[in-house]
């Protein structure tokens, strides 16, 4: 996301570039809440995404270095550009939850999503949908 372009409603937001970046790490994922539901067909406008990841350490290795190339930040409102963010295999690891910034829009992480024992129970039921160039994005609503 540029910052001379538009942000909140005059911006629609788009996924497609965040998770073309995990595919080229080849990360594991589902992708769930209301960018599912866009992925599903709902009209709502979202402004994130929100991604489960799959939790071994080949995976979150895979993930940091993503997290790496997108240049994502905490998100907080105490600093609009966001914090300093080191992802490690080792530091994702121990999360539950991240909230994230980058420069393609606001991305949030969730390891184990209430009611669910995480990407392996929901990879289940997802389903793949095609957005942009990513061709095997999994997403359950």
């Amino acid at each position: 996301m540029n910052p001379q372009e538009p942000s909140g409603p005059e911006r629609q937001f788009d996924a497609a570039p965040i998770l073309a970046v995990w595919e080229r790490h080849r990360v594991e994922y589902v992708v769930i809440g209301g960018y599912a539901a866009v992925l599903h067909g709902a009209q709502r406008p979202t402004k994130d995404i929100d991604v489960v990841p799959a939790t071994t350490h080949e995976n979150l290795t895979r993930l940091a270095e993503a997290l790496r190339e997108l240049g994502a930040r905490v998100r907080t409102d105490a600093a609009p550009r966001g914090l300093p963010f080191a992802a490690s295999a080792e530091s994702l690891a121990g999360l539950k939850m991240a909230n994230l910034m980058t420069p393609d829009g606001e991305l949030d992480l969730t390891f184990r999503p209430s009611g669910t024992e995480g990407y392996d129970d929901l990879n289940r039921a997802a389903t793949t949908r095609t957005m942009g160039t990513v061709e095997r994005a999994a997403c359950v609503t």
